[in-house]
């Protein structure tokens, strides 16, 4: 089956005109097929641009309806899509609904969710570099599979930065924050808050030791290490700590309570532009990445018969991985498109990986992301073994 924007009929389902060009309000053509069927998706509230609604459902007024609905937390999605009552059954009949990579593993696991059926023949997987393929393609168990199902499309992404205070730390003989290392600094005990993630939190201590964010257990020797002296390290880095929250830790650093504050994209640019004694920084090492996803819920329901998704979901898809898309959210103030994300590696799993087919040459001005090597050498937080989960569990156990 060829690479197209074009969507496969299951029985009774008949377009109304075949395949056509279709020309949305900036000029780009995309291909639909005329269909009175609707398209339903449940969003993260603020990650999807309204623009963005508003010129899909310029498009799809023609060929069918769109109806988003909208929750505050990714965890309000995930616990809709987990629970049996009357409430979450919105959710767990759509087409689509977004949700974090780190629910990935866990959503599919328990069957909460279905794969993008025959997602490799079409326009918007071709363009996704290596490291977005790596991330969505799992086994039934959630895995990282190269030959497993696509579980999920990317629409957004941002990583975890840190800001700083370079008035006070540097008046108080600190250095500037450059790397995860001058955490450590003497001038930055019990002044540092934390966004509440342990992951993150021990990925952190990995990181000041030389290891990768996903670092497995069985690596600590390659690298001349033991888990004592990542277990030292933790404390170390805990010792620094001031607060860990997803609320107060921005607040901290506001209040002069903490000089740096760790925390997602999201959080600590508006922080930093509020005041120029915030310096925001990537950690020149690489830092940890997170994706929004859109994925297909077990229950969807808008498909032939009532069964799977939308046939429009692929144009969805396709939509939010245009080159246009990515013009409109080069920042990472609200997530920013997976076309302007460094490829990464290009051998995953032993296997090489090519380039994207399609045309993602996007130019972004200087200072509105990390510098490219510095994402390049990034890495989203990928599902942990068993051996490596223990060995989290141990380290944070007494924390």
């Amino acid at each position: 089956m060829p690479a197209c924007t074009g969507l496969s009929l299951g029985p009774g389902v008949a377009p109304v005109n075949a395949l056509q060009q279709v020309q949305i309000p900036r000029g780009e053509l995309v291909e639909a097929y005329e269909f009175n069927v609707p398209l339903n998706v449940v969003a993260l509230r603020g990650s999807v641009p309204a623009q963005w609604l508003e010129e899909y459902k310029d498009v799809i007024t023609k060929f069918g309806g769109m109806t988003v609905h909208q929750r505050g937390q990714l965890e309000d999605i995930y616990r809709e899509l987990s629970s049996s009552d009357k409430k979450g059954k919105t959710t767990r009949t759509a087409d689509a609904v977004t949700l974090g990579d780190a629910y990935l593993e866990p959503a599919i696991r328990a069957g909460l969710l279905q794969p993008i059926q025959d997602a490799e023949h079409y326009r918007w997987w071709d363009a996704l570099f290596p490291r977005w393929r790596q991330l969505v393609k799992r086994n039934a168990a959630g895995q990282l599979d190269r030959h497993g199902a696509v579980w999920g499309a990317p629409y957004r992404w941002g990583c975890t930065l840190v800001a700083y205070n370079n008035d006070k730390l540097v008046k108080w003989g600190g250095v500037p924050i450059t790397d995860w290392s001058d955490l450590l600094q003497p001038r930055l005990k019990g002044k540092i808050a934390f966004m509440d993630s342990p992951r993150e939190f021990v990925g952190v201590a990995l990181k000041t030791l030389g290891l990768p964010f996903n670092a497995r257990a069985r690596d600590l020797a390659a690298h001349g290490l033991t888990v004592e002296d990542v277990r030292r390290r933790i404390e170390q880095l805990r010792e620094q700590v001031r607060l860990f929250s997803n609320q107060e830790h921005t607040r901290a650093v506001t209040a002069g309570d903490a000089w740096a504050v760790v925390g997602w994209s999201g959080d600590l640019i508006p922080l930093a532009s509020r005041s120029t004694a915030v310096h925001l920084v990537a950690p020149q090492s690489g830092t940890s990445l997170w994706a929004d996803l859109w994925v297909v819920p077990k229950g969807a329901c808008g498909g032939s018969a009532g069964q799977g998704p939308s046939p429009t979901l692929p144009l969805w898809l396709e939509f939010g991985l245009q080159p246009m898309r990515a013009l409109s959210t080069r920042g990472l103030d609200r997530g920013t498109s997976p076309l302007l994300l460094p490829g990464g590696p290009t051998v995953v799993d032993g296997a090489k990986q090519g380039r994207p087919q399609a045309d993602v040459n996007i130019t972004v001005a200087p200072g509105v992301l990390p510098d490219a090597a510095i994402l390049e050498g990034s890495e989203f937080l990928l599902p942990l073994d068993d051996e490596t989960k223990q060995m989290y569990n141990d380290l944070l156990r007494d924390m």
